[in-house]
């Protein structure tokens, strides 16, 4: 009799261990990805990387923005990936959002200049400038991201940075209710929130008429 209990015992701590296996080897490969990207894509850098542990339902740590401190001679950024697995949807799930971990990875964009119009080239025009206009409302906007499969059917988040192809700030943010969806199809259907907010195109261009120019030179002359 107690053999057989031994045996048993033994048993149900094999099966147990072989689930154990099985649940972390799925929790860390079963990595899925939420990117949010420029409509014409021109990254100036490479990936840059960072884990972040949101703490207290969101009130820890108290900055949450994560500085991009590889952007400073650039215009903004050109792509935002969020990635995640079913192993932190099951911390973040298991202690009812308290703990809710995330890598972040992101890349600069290329300085880029005005976009042109070569309609408005064939117009004479007079020295003008364009000032950069400092109150005008920058575009932005929301998407709800579904990760499908364990991430092998994914739509990305295409942002309207349309001139400025450029983003000057990605939110991306989820819920219990996702990561719980999340874990109870083990990883199957993962959807996140995520919304940008375009870079502001600042310039300062002149457009000059050779006539005009001509023009001046000889009132100057006949001076």
């Amino acid at each position: 009799m107690p053999h057989r209990l031994a045996g048993g015992g033994f048993n149900v701590c094999r099966k147990l261990s072989i689930a154990f296996v099985l649940f972390a080897a799925l929790a860390t490969c079963g990595c899925y990805h939420v990117r949010v990207i420029v409509p014409q894509p021109d990254p100036g850098t490479e990936y840059k990387k960072k884990t972040v542990q949101n703490l207290a339902w969101g009130a820890l740590p108290k900055k949450k923005d994560v500085p991009t401190s590889n952007c400073l001679n650039s215009t903004g950024l050109d792509e935002v990936r969020v990635s995640s697995n079913l192993g932190y949807s099951f911390l973040t799930v298991g202690t009812l959002g308290f703990w809710s971990p995330a890598q972040i990875e992101w890349r600069c964009a290329k300085p880029h200049e005005a976009p042109s119009n070569p309609i408005h080239k064939k117009k004479p025009v007079s020295l003008t400038f364009a000032a950069p206009q400092a109150d005008s409302p920058r575009l932005s906007g929301k998407e709800t991201i579904h990760t499908i499969a364990w991430g092998l059917v994914a739509k990305n988040a295409v942002s309207k940075c349309v001139d400025s192809r450029s983003m000057d700030e990605v939110r991306v943010s989820s819920n219990l209710g996702y990561h719980f969806l999340t874990l109870a199809t083990l990883g199957f259907w993962s959807p996140t929130n995520v919304e940008w907010t375009c870079s502001r195109f600042q310039q300062q261009s002149g457009m000059l008429n050779p006539n005009s120019l001509l023009q001046n030179q000889a009132g100057l002359e006949s001076r």
